[in-house]
């Protein structure tokens, strides 16, 4: 699947401000970047990381997690279609 395609398909199922679990991200970031395993390293408090895989963030938090990351370049394509709620 292209870039495009799989930009695209994490956008549909993901709704700007909403929370979802890390494990969905985790999964994501495979898809997106093609890592076979990167993602959930992300995660793993075996690579020193204190993140619960079963608690959430929106896809702005992902965003800033994953940014310097492998892939980084895709998941921050992600950012043109997310942004910070209003503070009005």
């Amino acid at each position: 699947m292209a870039d495009d395609d799989r930009v695209r398909a994490f956008v549909d199922c993901h709704k700007n401000g909403v929370k979802y679990l890390n494990i969905d991200f985790a999964v994501w970031h495979s898809e997106l970047t093609g890592s076979d395993k990167t993602g959930v390293e992300l995660f793993s408090p075996d690579e020193g990381h204190s993140i619960d895989m079963y608690d959430s963030m929106d896809v702005l938090e992902f965003i800033e997690l994953t940014k310097d990351e492998y892939g980084a370049d895709i998941i921050m394509r992600l950012s043109e279609y997310y942004t910070a709620p209003s503070t009005l």
